[in-house]
């Protein structure tokens, strides 16, 4: 399993809640960490940091000796690191993992936000160093505050919304947190590392969802490695008789599996691990198609067989719609 996850922790402006910004990174225990908008005096606890330089460097007046843009958190060992179109607003670092070398490109895709002239402007370098780190290697991770939403119009331009998608689609990339409301701070990853052996699911979850530590909402992605058990539920069991649409897909380098679709247009299905059942949905066909499931519910295992085929049956009349 690998834990990616960014929050903008908004230039540290709730340093007095120091305690509690801390441990809120501690609870996601994530493997890879980009902090953005960020001050030295936050130091969650990591072998690794790799970071823009200190912003006092360029103005000493507007910001804190201790400030910079981008920090990441990690476990892993960097083997190299790679020039970006401003090193003080991105970094890229080549990290050493257990499911092969990855590059993690970090970044704030606006400094003054999407309404700012310089916005697109620096967005088209961004992507410039997109393409050209896709060039060099197909396993990279784009992570950090893109002050662009892409499942609502809370905060987003147009030109902005469609240079990004262009990019990701051009370089095989894509936006695993996209369909995420209200989420301006995203974790996209390219197809070929999604698709390696090792790897199965994906879960997305956020947190300081009230933005009392932030303005932001932190946003994390699960990848989930391959297991046998969890991938070995019958969901015909489970949902024959619900009247909901059978489907079948074809998912990276694990054949086919299966779910059910209802008439709101989502993706369902039941999974297993450690003890619990767990029920999960993908808001559409493009979610379900890349294994993008988020856990809406769990049940034991050690319910009889019957019990758990009436539980999913009870749960899907009281949250799903069926066709």
């Amino acid at each position: 399993m690998m834990r990616i996850a960014t929050w903008n922790v908004e230039r540290l402006k709730h340093y007095k809640d120091m305690e509690r910004l801390l441990s809120e990174i501690e609870k996601i225990k994530a493997d890879i960490l980009v902090l953005t908008e960020t001050d030295e005096r936050l130091q969650p606890d990591y072998p690794y940091c790799y970071k823009t330089p200190l912003l006092q460097e360029i103005r000493p007046i507007y910001y804190k000796s201790t400030e910079n843009r981008v920090s990441i958190y990690t476990k892993y060992k960097c083997v190299r690191e790679y020039p970006t179109y401003d090193r003080y607003t991105a970094i890229c670092v080549e990290l050493e993992t257990e499911y092969g070398n990855l590059l993690v490109y970090g970044t704030i895709m606006g400094i003054l936000g999407n309404r700012d002239k310089s916005f697109l402007s620096d967005l088209k370098k961004q992507m410039e160093d997109i393409t050209r780190l896709s060039n060099e290697t197909k396993r990279i991770c784009i992570l950090g505050d893109y002050n662009l939403t892409f499942g609502d119009n809370y905060y987003y331009t147009k030109a902005g919304r469609e240079t990004v998608q262009k990019c990701f689609d051009e370089n095989g990339v894509f936006l695993l947190t996209g369909h995420r409301s209200e989420c301006i701070d995203h974790i996209a990853v390219s197809d070929d590392f999604m698709h390696d052996e090792k790897l199965s699911a994906v879960s997305v979850d956020e947190w300081n969802i009230d933005r009392s530590l932030s303005d932001h909402k932190g946003t994390m992605v699960e990848i989930l490695p391959k297991d046998p058990v969890f991938e070995g539920v019958d969901q015909d069991v489970f949902f024959e008789g619900t009247g909901f649409e059978r489907h079948e897909f074809e998912y990276m380098a694990h054949g086919r599996f299966v779910c059910y679709k209802g008439r709101d247009g989502a993706y369902y299905r039941v999974d297993h691990f450690s003890g619990i059942y767990v029920m999960e949905d993908a808001e559409n066909e493009e979610y379900a198609r890349k294994g993008i499931f988020e856990d809406t519910d769990t049940f034991p295992d050690y319910l009889p067989p019957g019990e758990r085929v009436l539980w999913v049956h009870q749960w899907l009349k009281k949250y799903a719609v069926a066709n």
